[in-house]
């Protein structure tokens, strides 16, 4: 299954349009196969996914890979990263081409 949250990604979308200032906001893309964020490293910002899919998995010592959930339109990484002020808990890899809006950590 899929998570989505329509009306997150409404939200930021309509202050998207209405800031002036889209430095606090900015709508970035990913190829396929890239990594939005990644285990055990620190991020300084806030991804909302706006199309596209991706996969959250963590990697073990072994080396041994395990899929926690697949994400899309709507749905929030890097939050608890960044409230916490912790290195990422797992990665997040672009399954097929995504759009997401970049929220600065000072924003978000």
């Amino acid at each position: 299954m899929v998570r989505v949250n329509k009306d997150f990604l409404k939200f930021i979308q309509d202050h998207f349009k209405l800031t002036n200032d889209n430095d606090e906001i900015e709508l970035v893309s990913f190829k396929a196969d890239k990594i939005l964020m990644e285990q055990y490293k620190i991020t300084r910002n806030v991804y909302l996914i706006k199309s596209g899919i991706c996969k959250v998995y963590f990697e073990e010592e072994n080396g041994k890979e395990y899929i926690l959930e697949f994400l899309s339109t709507g749905e929030i990484l890097g939050e608890l990263e960044i409230i916490r002020d912790e290195p990422c808990l797992c990665s997040v890899k672009a399954i097929v081409e995504v759009e997401a809006f970049k929220i600065s950590k000072t924003t978000f």
